[in-house]
């Protein structure tokens, strides 16, 4: 049986054990995680949490919604066992109809067929070969530009503050961020399992990014660099000491997308894979 949970009913250790089990676990389905990206969330619950599916929503003029939070690629149905196309179309209709609006990434082992739905593009870099055999996969721009990164001005740093990643996301990201995103940005920061590495060149930083490690996936979170950074080849170097440091596990790096041609291009000179995933959105819940 399904049955749908508000908040302050879900049982926490059962839920994030079924997300830390599943076969399909995202870092991002994590209670903790949710709590620090979501405005509000709920979950439906299969039996004694054998599968849950959680929903992030919003209330705007009286009106509940079911939408994609802020640094959340991919949610839907997470399970320990398979998940077939079935049990999607049960715990997409155990959706109350008081949230009137759904928009819903599901994970890319959610697959199902719907008129509301479209496919959405990740890349991902297994990390099952040596270093040298991962690297013999760059294509000559990816080689060309580690090898401009690689020298004795750049020192990686991965012992950053909250401070510093704020400051320099501030200051570089092409999106200023507002303070509703700066708080929920903070909650991330602060998080023990999220992990900062960043670069200087001559001293300074000049990129910076924000992964979690979880279960089998290396999260290719928040990325950013200055224009000195990116000139030098700064962002490939990133990539490149976490694939090195990594090498030879069962992780997987996730790129986190992207349908943005340019950054898609970037991603997939490392040699990546393409991996899609649902994109479910719908006004009325009578349009299952």
């Amino acid at each position: 049986m399904i049955k749908y949970y508000k908040y302050s009913e879900i049982d926490f250790e059962k839920y994030d054990n079924c997300i830390s089990n599943a076969i399909n676990n995202r870092v991002y389905a994590y209670s903790w995680y949710l709590n620090s990206v979501a405005d509000n969330w709920d979950v439906l619950v299969l039996n004694d949490y054998e599968a849950v599916m959680p929903l992030p929503w919003r209330s705007k003029y009286f009106i509940k919604y079911v939408y994609l939070p802020i640094w959340t690629q991919q949610l839907g149905l997470f399970s320990c066992s398979a998940v077939s196309e079935e049990l999607i179309q049960k715990f997409r209709r155990a959706i109350p109809k008081k949230f009137k609006k759904l928009t819903i990434q599901f994970n890319s082992n959610n697959k199902f067929n719907s008129k509301n739905s479209s496919e959405k593009i990740n890349y991902i870099l297994p990390l099952n070969k040596s270093y040298v055999e991962i690297l013999a996969g760059f294509n000559s721009n990816r080689k060309r530009a580690l090898k401009k990164a690689k020298n004795d001005k750049v020192i990686v740093d991965e012992h950053l503050s909250v401070i510093d990643f704020l400051n320099f996301y501030s200051e570089y990201s092409k999106f200023p961020p507002s303070d509703h995103k700066t708080i929920k940005l903070k909650k991330l920061l602060e998080l023990k399992q999220s992990r900062l590495i960043g670069i200087r060149y001559k001293g300074k930083l000049e990129s910076i990014l924000l992964y979690f490690i979880s279960n089998d996936r290396i999260i290719y979170l928040l990325p950013v660099s200055s224009e000195k950074g990116k000139l030098n080849g700064l962002p490939t170097l990133v990539i490149t000491h976490l694939i090195e440091q990594n090498q030879n596990t069962n992780l997987i790096f996730d790129f986190e997308g992207s349908m943005v041609d340019g950054v898609a291009k970037f991603y997939k000179s490392f040699g990546s894979l393409k991996e899609t995933y649902p994109l479910f959105t719908s006004n009325f819940l009578y349009f299952f």
